[in-house]
């Protein structure tokens, strides 16, 4: 005899529950425990085949991190990690109440700590993420900045950023050769061949496989004070026929075409692949493209054509051209920005350049060869793109800022990085007070 209609819908609904119930109290796995060190923090990842609860055990301890993964097992050749940082000294995995793991990080000294979830995205499984601070880092970048701005009086700052780092690979080619470990290479000789060259110093957003987010890399851009900034990149594309180099710069509007819409998508994911906290991806959204940047953009245009120029001179590299897109690293408001694509990783001829020390030596110097030939026959200018000059009558240095079209009194406080109280009361202005075009605005020289 059938079941009724009724009978059916209770027995769905029966089976839903069941499978529900399954992957609700089904427990987790703790699959690997990966981890690597940045300047400025040591990064410790829990990669899990689900979701869990987990929660601090132990918040008084200064030198220990204790963590309690609920519902949850380690495959069995998981036994410990020994983590290369000088701000751990070791760490331990051990069953705590039934069917719960108890994670253990012994600290080299008190420091802060942040600790959060990321979800599953595309092939990166569901992680615990624990990023622990460098304590002694904020004084040594302060030492690196106040150095930097000292050699701004006669030198160009130029700010290499290796895409991609640590959590995030990047492209990934034949032979599993990634982009973050190709970009990387390039990057340090084009850092090294920048710092002979008179009037340049040249630093990198990273120097090791590190991650880092797209705001993270702008926010070293401005902190050096940089006149230049230029991201290296590898490209890859499902075509393989597709190959070449290729310059991008910031796009006010759309991309050039649906592949480098598509490009600077890819790009953009960097932070959700990589793995911040929810939340701390807001501020490049909130970075609108106005009158004040066309100045920058174009600048951007023309350090673009020179690298492109200078680049399609290696042997057996085509080009694909300059192009434009919506790239989070780019929207720097003040300081002229390109990503580079080297080549591609998915292609066949392309990759056998990449991954060719002796190639990687070539594209670092052509792109050295593009940006001096860039600085050529411009004067010395700030990071605003305006040149200036002493005044020489107070007892203060100071420079001269002359308005430009479109700019206001923020946009200029937040091009020499000074607060804006200061900046209006070094010239007299008040809150109500306007700007004019040609105007002649004082700025301490330290700034």
């Amino acid at each position: 005899m059938g079941l009724s209609k009724k009978g059916i819908g209770l027995l769905l609904a029966f089976i839903i529950i069941l499978i529900f119930n399954e992957q609700c109290f089904a427990a987790a796995t703790l699959n690997a425990v990966r981890s690597w060190t940045a300047p400025d923090y040591t990064r410790v990842v829990f990669d899990l085949d689900r979701p869990l609860l987990f929660q601090e055990t132990d918040k008084k301890d200064t030198l220990k991190i204790s963590l309690e993964f609920r519902n949850c097992k380690k495959i069995s050749s998981l036994q410990g990690c020994e983590i290369e940082s000088p701000l751990i000294r070791s760490l331990r995995l051990s069953d705590s109440s039934p069917g719960s793991l108890l994670i253990e990080i012994a600290l080299s000294e008190p420091t802060q700590y942040q600790i959060f979830y990321l979800r599953k995205y595309k092939e990166k499984p569901d992680r615990i993420v624990i990023d622990i601070k460098n304590p002694n880092y904020a004084q040594r970048e302060q030492d690196q900045t106040k150095k930097i701005i000292g050699l701004k009086k006669d030198h160009w700052i130029v700010v290499i950023d290796p895409g991609h780092g640590g959590e995030d690979p990047g492209a990934i080619g034949r032979g599993k050769y990634k982009e973050k470990d190709i970009v990387l290479s390039v990057g340090i000789m084009l850092r090294d061949l920048l710092n002979k060259q008179p009037g340049i110093k040249a630093y990198m957003t990273r120097e090791g496989d590190y991650f880092l987010s797209l705001r993270e890399r702008i926010e070293i851009a401005h902190r050096y004070h940089a006149d230049l900034f230029v991201s290296i990149h590898a490209n890859a594309c499902r075509k393989p026929d597709m190959k070449g180099a290729s310059v991008y710069y910031l796009s006010r509007d759309g991309a050039t075409d649906e592949a480098a819409a598509l490009l600077a998508e890819r790009e953009n994911a960097s932070d959700k692949i990589g793995g911040i906290p929810l939340g701390r991806d807001r501020m490049l959204d909130s970075i609108l493209i106005d009158l004040a940047q066309t100045h920058t953009i174009n600048e951007s245009i023309d350090l673009g054509e020179k690298i492109l120029g200078e680049l399609i001179r290696i042997k057996g590299l085509e080009k694909e051209g300059l192009k434009c897109a919506k790239f989070g690293v780019l929207k720097s408001p003040s300081i002229p920005s390109v990503l580079v694509e080297l080549a591609y990783l998915t292609n066949s001829s392309d990759i056998d350049l990449l991954v060719s020390k002796k190639v990687q030596s070539q594209m670092a110097q052509m792109i050295c060869d593009g940006i001096v030939n860039f600085q050529a026959g411009r004067p010395f200018k700030d990071t605003s793109g305006h040149s200036y000059a002493k005044t020489g009558t107070d007892t203060m240095d100071y420079k001269i800022h002359v308005v430009q079209k479109g700019e206001t009194l923020w946009h200029i406080a937040s091009i020499y990085s000074i607060p804006l109280d200061i900046l209006r009361e070094l010239n007299s202005l008040d809150v109500s007070s306007t700007i004019m075009i040609g105007q002649k605005l004082r700025i301490p020289g330290n700034y």
